[in-house]
């Protein structure tokens, strides 16, 4: 009987166009084992020793064909956002919540039909959702609001059945078959588009290996972080690449014919974007820190100060002190990375000095980003690198 599900199931979505539109899903179900289980409402996905099991009614969708690629997209995200097999996602205060938290997760990136009114981020923006959100990041948000009683979730339904991520317990091994299902995707070779094949559930393989690897519940150490500061102009050399085309030397004719070779110019006094989170979270002791810091940089590079709390306040040049900032509201990390403030710019790198309290942007900017993070709070943005300033 798998046999035959798996053979109508590749025949509606050949017929859906589904392999050429998602050939880096196609991918991923080419690892699963699928079966026919009328015990399901629509579909599922669960773990049986070492696979991955999608369960298929098809009866539900000899009816209702026209679901069949958006759920079929849902039960991937379930999976390569580690729901089946993380267990912090269970171990959790308002299962409940999570349930809710990992639904809108999968329903995410989603554009085909599917049953019912499935919940969405923009329908709990007022509780600090955002797009591109981890399933744990949501999780609290939620959590913080029913905490605080301003959370009154309206009543919803989930597009599959989710006996199975409720009962699943990780060994151990959940999350490396998962990595072996992403090693099934063809390798990035470039910044690609959010409908690359390789991008799935909106993140490339690395976000994705990121998430699963990465307890949220455990903030990332505070290492080395004055060194990494000191280190980014270094690394940002490094990572360019100006060369000149040089002619052999006359003065040397037996060199006459040899293919030119390539001379590395000194690359210019770098430019760099330093944002300061300013808003009123941000403590008076912590902004001192930072203005140390930042005097250390001036002698590698040419700087640029932008005070930004839920907006860019005031932008400058470095002149030896930060005095005065200008701030003191909310949190938007998003504004100093929009295209025309930096194109107006042109850094050659930004470090963002934040205590991570705010939303960033859904993509990663063309520029390298180092995130110096002042709070305990985990932060879970998937681009850029992280380093933590420790308090005092």
């Amino acid at each position: 009987m798998n046999r035959d599900c798996s053979q109508w199931l590749a025949t509606q979505l050949a017929r859906a166009g589904f392999y050429v539109r998602y050939p880096g899903y196609v991918c991923l179900l080419a690892g699963l084992v699928v079966t026919d289980d009328p015990t399901v409402a629509a579909m599922a996905v669960s773990r049986v020793n070492d696979r991955f099991r999608l369960h298929v009614n098809l009866g539900f969708f000899q009816a209702k064909a026209r679901f069949l690629p958006g759920i079929l997209l849902h039960e991937i995200h379930h999976l390569v956002l580690g729901h089946l097999t993380r267990p912090e996602l269970r171990e959790v205060a308002f299962p409940d919540l999570m349930e809710l938290a990992m639904e809108i997760a999968a329903n995410e990136y989603i554009h085909e039909p599917l049953p019912g009114a499935p919940p969405r981020w923009e329908e709990y923006r007022r509780f600090g959702l955002e797009a591109h959100q981890s399933t744990w990041e949501r999780y609290e948000r939620l959590a913080n609001a029913r905490r605080d009683g301003t959370l009154r979730v309206r009543l919803w339904r989930a597009v599959d059945d989710h006996r199975f991520l409720a009962a699943a317990a990780d060994d151990g091994r959940g999350t490396a078959l998962v990595e072996t299902l992403l090693a099934r995707l063809p390798r990035e070779r470039s910044v690609l588009p959010s409908e690359s094949p390789t991008r799935i559930a909106g993140r490339t393989p690395g976000e994705l290996l990121l998430l699963l690897r990465t307890d949220p519940r455990r903030p990332p150490p505070a290492l080395d972080w004055r060194q990494a500061i000191a280190a980014f102009p270094a690394r940002l050399r490094a990572s360019q690449r100006d060369f000149s085309y040089a002619r052999p030397n006359r003065r040397f004719p037996n060199r006459v014919g040899e293919i030119p070779g390539r001379v590395r110019r000194p690359i210019g006094h770098l430019g760099l974007l330093v944002a300061i989170d300013t808003s009123s979270s941000m403590e008076e002791e912590t902004l001192v820190q930072i203005a140390r810091q930042v005097s250390l940089l001036a002698s590698h590079a040419t700087i640029t100060i932008v005070e930004c709390d839920a907006a860019i306040q005031r932008v400058h040049p470095y002149t030896g002190a930060i005095r005065d900032l200008r701030g003191r509201g909310g949190t938007d990390l998003r504004p100093v990375f929009e295209p025309a403030f930096l194109a107006s710019h042109s850094p050659d790198g930004i470090l963002y000095f934040t205590d991570g309290e705010g939303p960033w942007p859904a993509e990663a900017p063309t520029i390298p980003t180092l995130w110096i993070l002042t709070g305990p709070m985990h932060f879970a943005c998937p681009w850029g690198r992280q380093v933590r300033m420790p308090a005092g």
